[in-house]
């Protein structure tokens, strides 16, 4: 049943922020203006230690003293700044579980993630809502661009990770080893299964690209990344994530100094932050994915997965002109 949730006041904004930083000392003053804007009264600042590079232990200390500086509102500052560099994927792996040993739920930012004032608000409500729901794993702001009703919120069955939120409930069954991997037998129906938006969806392809990431993620030669075990926990465990009808991030970070998103052409260069209309519609017990967002934003656009599913579309088509 769908219900509507008016404009929340900020007031004392008391839902934990953890900011996951590094070496861009740039990024750092437009970020801290948009937090500034509903001023958490707890911020939880999770810095990586210097690589052996000529510039990066002068880079990490201006971050680190940027933060310290621009944090100028009445707050409890906690800060785990490492000693040595852990990598983009140990690095957030730990600070987010040392941010979810001292709190129940929050928000997790890394540092060229821009979100509007809406993320916040949006994001407490959907703490607060689903939080006795385990069927919701984690609430995203980012939703890539598709933007539907901006008086609504639609559901995924792979998270984001620019600007997020979950429980310490749901992010302790991530298993990060992945080590239930080793013990499917057949891997890729399995993964067609999990991965199936509907029953006419047969895409073997998008089974077989998460597959080849899989293998790799949980053998010896893991990629340098978190978000992968996270959504095989996600699509394992079949657990949904809840996104809003109206993009309200902005990344900033498509530069030479990114690991991931270093390619000047990325389709989120110049998606805005934008605002809800409230009031929200949420239906709380809906289970259903968003089955094009799924089709054409997280395969085609996130994911640059560049096959059709033929049968999906004829299934769509199928439907529609039966019923």
């Amino acid at each position: 049943m769908t219900m509507q949730i008016e404009l929340p006041e900020i007031g004392e904004f008391d839902v934990p922020v953890l900011i996951i930083c590094f070496n861009r000392p740039r990024y750092i003053a437009e970020q801290l203006r948009c937090i500034r804007l509903v001023k958490p009264k707890k911020v939880y600042i999770a810095c990586d230690g210097p690589r052996s590079r000529p510039g990066d232990l002068e880079k990490v200390s201006a971050v680190r003293t940027a933060f310290l500086d621009g944090i100028d509102w009445d707050c409890k500052l906690v800060t785990n700044f490492s000693e040595v560099n852990q990598g983009c994927g140990f690095g957030p792996i730990n600070a987010m579980k040392w941010f979810f040993t001292h709190e129940r739920e929050g928000i997790v930012l890394e540092d060229d993630i821009m979100p509007s004032v809406d993320f916040f608000r949006y994001s407490s409500v959907m703490l607060d809502l689903f939080r006795d729901n385990p069927t919701v794993i984690s609430v995203s702001g980012c939703n890539l661009g598709y933007d539907t009703n901006p008086s609504s919120v639609f559901l995924s069955k792979m998270m984001n990770m620019w600007g997020w939120a979950t429980w310490a409930d749901r992010f302790e069954l991530i298993d990060f080893e992945m080590h239930a991997w080793n013990s499917v037998r057949c891997k890729r129906l399995y993964l067609l299964r999990r991965l199936a938006i509907g029953p006419l969806d047969f895409d073997f392809g998008w089974a077989d690209f998460w597959r080849v990431i899989f293998e790799r993620q949980a053998g010896p030669e893991k990629l340098d990344a978190w978000d992968y075990q996270f959504i095989f926990n996600q699509i394992t465990s079949g657990k949904l994530t809840v996104f809003p009808g109206k993009n309200l991030i902005r990344n900033i970070g498509f530069d030479s100094d990114a690991t991931h998103t270093d390619h000047q052409e990325h389709f989120m260069i110049g998606l805005e932050a934008g605002g809800i209309n409230w009031p929200l519609q949420v239906d709380p017990e809906a289970t259903n994915p968003d089955p094009v967002f799924y089709e054409e934003y997280i395969k085609q656009k996130w994911s640059f997965y560049r096959r059709p599913n033929w049968k999906f579309y004829v299934g769509n088509l199928l439907r529609k002109l039966t019923f």
